[in-house]
C-alpha cells in the first residue's frame, strides 16, 4: 500500500485557470481559487488514493476534506480530465442514513504502473 503523505502527484495537477462559465462572477470565483486550487485538488486526490478500490463519491470527498460541494466537485472533476481518477462503475446513496436516495457515482485513483 502506498504511503499517501508521500505519493508522487503527477504534474500537471493546474491549470492556468480553474475553469469557469465566463461570466463576471464566475471568473472572480476562479480567480479567487486559483491560488488554493493545486493544493485542493492535491487534497482531493490524496483522499481518493486514501479510500483504495472502496473509493469516494463527491459528498464523501466533500464531507471528509471539510470543503464546499463547488469547491471539492470541480477539484474531483480535474482529476478526472487528467485521468487520474474515474468512475469505478459504483454507485452508492451519498448518505447512508437514506438508502431511498439517488445513487452517487464512486470515483477512484487510476492505477499507475
Amino acid at each position: 500500500m502506498p504511503d499517501h503523505q508521500t505519493t508522487f502527484l503527477p504534474e500537471p495537477l493546474t491549470e492556468p485557470l480553474p475553469p469557469h462559465s465566463g461570466s463576471e462572477t464566475s471568473r472572480a470565483a476562479a480567480e479567487y481559487i486559483e491560488p488554493m486550487a493545486k493544493s485542493l485538488k492535491a487534497q482531493v486526490y490524496r483522499y481518493i488514493l486514501k479510500c483504495g478500490t472502496d473509493g469516494a463519491t463527491d459528498h464523501e470527498i466533500r464531507d471528509a476534506l471539510g470543503l464546499k460541494d463547488n469547491t471539492a466537485r470541480p477539484r474531483r472533476r480535474d482529476l478526472v480530465i487528467e485521468e487520474l481518477v474515474e468512475d469505478s462503475g459504483v454507485k452508492r446513496p451519498p448518505d447512508p442514513s437514506k438508502p431511498d436516495k439517488p445513487t452517487a457515482t464512486v470515483w477512484v485513483a487510476v492505477e499507475r504502473p
